[in-house]
């Protein structure tokens, strides 16, 4: 080889070297596209005439070049291929409705009536969102749904929604209470207040009354039984005597009147008065 050429090509080494590296690169791509091709496989019936085959072989090629898509693959023919529907499609419309099952909730019934949620509500046929809206307004407004019978006091709920309700609705044993007792608890009034007690009214005892001095001589028997504190017989007795014997002189003549004893006359001797 020439000194000159051998120059050259040293000067230019390095150019060669980077055009052989793009080269290998595009070559290797080209190869790799190649390999990722589907092959093209056309689909005959044999026959056992030769120009049959070639009949055939002229339409399968057409048929081949007419179904190259835009990436230069050829698909597989077969006499499936325009009643079948394409697999993919298939398989990703069952991946959607799989997708949409996990989506929706799932549901249980009976449910609690103080837990069941709007949503659920409103799979129950009847009702709407209305309604299931007023359920769950009534239901924060008192706290506690404690008997399915106070859902009748929702406006457009009546005997006949309320008797489909308790299909699917239910009271939890630890809310429930019966409406008969609730309404008699409601109207029950509340205790009296106890009366303040009075102050004790002091009443004075009338003081026993006392022997007062009286002339046995003068007065008469009710004035003596006033006085002495006698009873009446006992008085006429004395006055009876009295005039009997011309009026007393000692106080010792009282024991001539019917009824006096001496304990009694010693008692009275002290108020006798003999003038």
């Amino acid at each position: 080889m020439r000194p000159e050429i051998l120059k050259k090509i040293r000067k230019n080494l390095l150019y060669i070297v980077l055009a052989l590296l793009v080269i290998g690169a595009v070559v290797t791509t080209i190869l790799l596209d190649i390999q990722g091709n589907e092959p093209v496989i056309i689909y005959m019936d044999r026959s056992s005439s030769s120009d049959a085959e070639s009949s055939e072989d002229t339409e399968s090629d057409t048929v081949a070049e007419s179904q190259r898509d835009e990436s230069g693959r050829t698909a597989p023919l077969s006499e499936e291929n325009d009643s079948c529907p394409d697999d993919s499609s298939s398989a990703g419309s069952g991946a959607d409705e799989a997708s949409i099952a996990e989506e929706a909730p799932a549901y249980s019934f009976p449910a609690d009536i103080n837990l069941v949620p709007k949503e659920q509500l409103m799979e129950i046929k009847g009702v709407g969102e209305a309604t299931a809206d007023s359920i769950i307004a009534f239901r924060e407004q008192i706290g506690v749904i404690y008997n399915m019978e106070l859902l009748l006091e929702i406006p457009g709920i009546g005997e006949e929604k309320l008797a489909l309700l308790k299909e699917y609705l239910y009271v939890s044993p630890d809310d429930y209470r019966d409406m008969a007792q609730e309404a008699y608890a409601e109207i029950t009034l509340p205790p009296e207040p106890e009366p303040e007690p009075e102050e004790p009214v002091i009443t004075e005892e009338p003081s026993p009354p006392e022997r007062q001095q009286v002339n046995v001589n003068t007065a008469d028997a009710e004035e003596i039984s006033q006085k002495l504190l006698i009873d009446i017989e006992l008085a006429e007795s004395i006055v009876g005597m009295r005039d009997l014997i011309g009026g007393y002189s000692s106080v010792y003549e009282l024991l001539l009147a019917e009824g006096m004893s001496e304990r009694l006359l010693n008692e009275l001797s002290e108020y006798i008065i003999l003038e």
